[in-house]
């Protein structure tokens, strides 16, 4: 069911009886709490009727409005007020309640009683609340001094005030306790102690001996100034105890204070004047609740905000720790520096990369002396961090960790940061990750442009040159068969050299996409069949090779290429000769050797003759610079090893070693 009022709307009906009956009930005690014959010091009702309209979340327009005027009607006249003076008294607690009702839902819709769920928690509540209050009853002191007037009572402004003040210390006696109560009482079980602390039923005890004795002092010793001391008791419950504990002790302390003033003890009862002695006690009652709730509530709030910041300051330590987790798991290096390129933090990827490194630079830029990849060096304004600090953000930048630009290229991207002295752009957030490999692959992919550009345009250059030839020899009518033949030779030459190096390229690709199919090779009848296929079967000497467990497609391309440059790479006029030969490992591996007496390798080659598009003869040999690319791609996928070094017999050529798994 919905709630209405702090209650359910299903449970609201019951209380229709039950308010009515409290109502008459306090309202005739009520006429016992009068000073010299006059209105009651302090009417409690009016807060029985505010609470009973919260709870009941009844309006002007519910049955409830109707029930309380006829309620306040009879008790007035039963209590021997006049008709007249009865209806003004009617219409002063119904308009009273109306409007305390009206604001308070308006001003505090978040508390218990007035549409939401929260007690007094906080200052603010209770301003609100209490506030509300005193206008309600200010507009029903006004009402009710106009209906005297009208019903033939003499109303000054001195009874005007005490007719406010009686309103308001009733009201400040019930409806915060009242709304505090049903608030506990609605919250779910098991519900927090009332009292807020483990020993609180001691100290509580204390604390209302000590106030009981304190008010006997106070209010009963004639000739010594103590009245300030009064608080004191209130001040001890409201700063050690929950809201509830504080207002039900302000309650009874200003209800005690009102009754032994009543019997004529204490300092109050001292004054001749009845309505000063109305006055004050009227002003004890609201000043200890509203100091009790107040410190109560301030109390509370601290709590809440305690709770809050260990709840903040646990979340902020898991997210820092899972913050850094992240940052020091990543394979990106992050780096935060300051004006002067000097690291301020760092993740453990930043610090392998080198970036970081404090041993690197020069002492003004330590870490961040770097270079173009051209080798050129970055001027200090146009470095990253630098560039951010001056409010750009750089993204993706290649720098690289060397002089020479051989070095490390790293991509780094940077924003600007605020230090940790509050000024804007004062430190740097650097990101950076290795391209080397990446930037090496451009590199070769653009020599490779060029080299392939250069490659293709040569035998197309010669088969159009060819084809012109053959077209203006067959306009003069000059064509004889000897040129013909001479012609086709020359066209099939050039479309040889292109379909090479397509087919280059086609190995190159399906060496690293090609499925592994594995099974027993036989390298003894594929080389064989592999040099008698270019014509070079006297050329090539195959020894007792061991058979192998590899892709035979992939393992053809691999010695198409070995025996391939073996035959090529030869000083003019020199027969080629080549030698494979082969050897079972350890471990379940075969070795197989390639040596050929060609022109060998340049120094520093050994493992450059490896990369992608890389020719260490390309000046003088055509090639693609792909084919030990693809010999060194199949060898890795099979799980072995490969390189290469001259001869070490005293002769001219290169030794290449291969080592694939042996078929068992």
């Amino acid at each position: 069911m919905a709630e209405v009022g702090g209650t359910r709307s299903g449970d609201r009906w019951p209380l229709m009886a039950l308010f009515p009956v409290a109502w008459v009930a306090v309202g005739l005690l009520s006429r016992l709490l009068t000073v010299d014959g006059s209105l009651a010091v302090i009417w409690p009702p009016a807060g029985v009727a505010v609470l009973w309209f919260l709870v009941r979340g009844a309006t002007w327009r519910s049955p409830d409005t109707a029930v309380l005027a006829v309620a306040a009607f009879g008790v007035s006249l039963a209590t021997g007020a006049s008709w007249q003076l009865s209806l003004a008294l009617t219409v002063s607690n119904t308009v009273q309640t109306l409007v305390a009702v009206t604001l308070l839902r308006r001003w505090s819709p978040s508390l218990w009683g007035c549409g939401g769920t929260r007690g007094f928690d906080s200052l603010k509540v209770v301003f609100r609340a209490l506030g509300a209050v005193v206008v309600g009853m200010a507009v029903g002191a006004l009402v009710g001094a106009v209906g005297s007037l009208l019903a033939g009572v003499g109303t000054g402004w001195v009874e005007t005030g005490l007719w406010f003040n009686r309103q308001l210390g009733g009201a400040m006696l019930v409806t915060p306790l009242g709304l505090l109560v049903g608030h506990h009482l609605s919250r779910p079980r098991p519900r927090p102690a009332w009292l807020g602390r483990r020993l609180g039923p001691v100290e509580y005890a204390a604390a209302v001996l000590f106030t009981v004795a304190l008010q006997a002092v106070g209010l009963g010793a004639v000739n010594l100034p103590v009245g300030f001391l009064l608080p004191i008791g209130t001040v001890w419950v409201g700063v050690r105890f929950r809201p509830l504990a504080t207002a039900l002790h302000a309650s009874l302390t200003g209800l005690g204070a009102v009754v032994v003033t009543l019997a004529g003890v204490g300092r109050f009862a001292e004054i001749s004047s009845p309505a000063v002695q109305a006055a004050l006690a009227q002003g004890y009652v609201v000043t200890l609740l509203f100091i009790g709730l107040a410190l109560s509530t301030r109390r509370e709030e601290n709590r809440v905000l305690e709770s809050e910041l260990r709840t903040a300051g646990q979340r902020s330590r898991f997210q820092a720790e899972l913050l850094q987790t992240v940052i020091t798991s990543m394979t990106e290096g992050v780096a935060v520096v300051d004006r002067d390129d000097r690291v301020v933090i760092s993740n453990p990827a930043a610090d392998r990369l080198g970036y970081a490194d404090p041993t690197r630079g020069d002492d003004d830029h330590p870490g961040f002396d770097v270079y173009f990849p051209d080798g050129t060096r970055v001027p200090p304004r146009q470095r990253p961090s630098q560039r951010a600090m001056r409010g750009e953000t750089v993204e993706d930048e290649e720098v690289v960790l060397a002089p020479d630009g051989l070095g490390q290229v790293l991509s780094v991207s940077a924003v600007p940061l605020v230090g940790e002295d509050g000024e804007a752009r004062s430190q740097a957030l650097l990101m950076f990750r290795d391209t080397t490999d990446a930037y090496t692959r451009r590199t070769e992919l653009a020599n490779f442009a060029g080299t392939v550009a250069h490659d293709l345009r040569n035998p197309l250059a010669a088969i159009e040159g060819w084809t012109e030839m053959l077209e203006d020899e067959a306009e003069a009518g000059e064509l004889e068969p000897v040129m013909v033949r001479s012609f086709i030779q020359q066209l099939r030459l050039a479309s040889g050299r292109m379909h090479s190096l397509i087919a280059d390229l086609l190995d190159h690709a399906s060496s690293g996409n090609r499925r592994l199919e594995l099974g027993k090779v036989d390298l003894v009848e594929l080389v064989t069949s592999i040099a008698a296929a270019r014509g070079a079967g006297d050329l090539v000497s195959v020894g007792d090779l061991p058979w192998v467990s590899a892709d035979r497609v992939l393992v053809s391309q691999l010695f198409e290429n070995l025996v391939g440059n073996a035959l090529k790479y030869v000083a003019p006029g020199t027969t080629p000769h080549v030698v494979v030969a082969g050897e079972r490992a350890a471990a379940g591996w075969a070795r197989i050797t390639v040596t050929d007496n060609g022109v060998g390798l340049p120094a520093g080659e050994q493992e450059r003759i490896f990369q992608e598009f890389h020719r260490a003869h390309g000046a003088d040999y055509e090639g693609t610079g792909l084919g030990l690319a693809i010999v060194r791609r199949i060898v890795l996928r099979h799980g072995g090893k490969v390189h290469a070094h001259n001869r070490t017999d005293g002769t001219s050529g290169a030794v290449f070693e291969v080592t694939l798994p042996a078929y068992d």
